[in-house]
């Protein structure tokens, strides 16, 4: 598998699954495999598992930022924000808030969460 640390994530890469990828100590580029840059994706039994809190906390702040940029007018985002706003980091209830979006706005998450939290998630996900 790829050095994370050498190949570093972006949205771009993700929706590529893989994609290109400079090395940022030497310039060469490569062209990776989902899995050369993500490694294996997770199993049913780490799946159930609760992630760290951290990552946890960071997939809610950032799912309750993205839903309040939406227009309330029908009530939509406040069925979310209820579906969301009293989940407790227990089994796969923070891959629940990822699902709850179309895959545009699970770029958009991914986007603005950290690395860490972004790798976690796609290998929860399967992209």
């Amino acid at each position: 598998m790829a050095d994370p640390d050498l190949f570093p994530i972006t949205a771009a890469k993700i929706l590529n699954y893989g994609g290109t990828a400079t090395c940022t100590k030497c310039g060469d580029h490569k062209t990776l495999t989902y899995m050369e840059r993500f490694g294996e994706n997770m199993t049913p039994d780490e799946y159930y598992v609760a992630p760290p809190q951290k990552v946890f906390d960071e997939i809610k702040k950032v799912a309750t930022e993205i839903w309040n940029t939406y227009d309330n007018q029908f009530g939509y985002v406040d069925e979310k924000m209820d579906r969301i706003k009293d989940l407790e980091n227990i089994q796969d209830n923070a891959w629940f808030m990822v699902a709850m979006f179309d895959s545009v706005n699970q770029a958009k998450l991914l986007s603005k969460v950290s690395q860490d939290t972004k790798y976690i998630i796609i290998r929860a996900r399967g992209y």
